[in-house]
């Protein structure tokens, strides 16, 4: 058979997405360092180079920044946690390997610099909370709500409502960044890894068919 190739990109859409993915980079600093409402479009752009037009054309409202800040920050790990559970067949193996993955993402110093920013601002800014829910919170639910659903349905796991159950181990893990973050913790590898564990176990006692 002969090989199918993959679709070559354009140089035009490279460039596209090459500047694409450096205005997402210098306004992910400029929200960490300004805040949501502090930071200037007209700011960024003076940062970046660049004119409005250009801007606008890419991201139509710095609601539409954000997103994509938290997209880039989020989404491929989403993505890949996703593929990986589905790849994983151990429930035990494989919960605890995403509960040391997820912790250890989510109570490094950007994460937690991210979370503070969304708590910061989501009061004022409804719609900040409900992005970082959409991009950082939900795909992994979803992946995990299957994962479970799967192991329920063949017998490695009570059955049970999937969803509220990946809902309560992801609620577990995040006390973790709480800690962090109110308290000033800081979980080395031993930590993070022995933590992992113990969750995993909670909630295999919990499920455990």
């Amino acid at each position: 058979m002969t090989p199918v190739s993959e679709p070559q990109i354009r140089p035009r859409d490279r460039r596209k997405q090459s500047r694409r993915s450096a205005i997402v980079r210098e306004a992910r600093q400029a929200f960490l360092r300004d805040g949501y409402a502090a930071m200037s479009m007209s700011g960024l752009i003076a940062t970046i180079g660049g004119s409005k037009a250009t801007l606008w054309s890419y991201f139509p409202s710095k609601a539409a920044l954000f997103a994509a800040v938290l997209e880039d920050a989020a989404g491929a790990y989403a993505r890949d946690m996703g593929e990986f559970l589905r790849l994983s067949d151990d429930p035990r193996g494989g919960l605890f390997d995403l509960c040391k993955s997820l912790i250890g993402t989510i109570v490094s110093p950007e994460p937690l610099e991210l979370t503070r920013l969304v708590l910061a601002e989501s009061g004022r800014f409804p719609e900040v909370g409900k992005t970082f829910y959409a991009h950082a919170v939900q795909p992994l639910e979803v992946s995990l709500t299957a994962y479970l659903a799967r192991h329920m349905t063949d017998g490695g796991l009570r059955d049970g409502d999937p969803r509220r159950a990946a809902r309560i181990l992801l609620d577990l893990c995040n006390g973790l960044q709480t800690r962090c973050l109110w308290a000033g913790e800081a979980l080395d590898e031993g930590q993070i890894e022995r933590e992992a564990s113990e969750i995993t176990n909670i909630f295999l006692r919990a499920y455990r068919a």
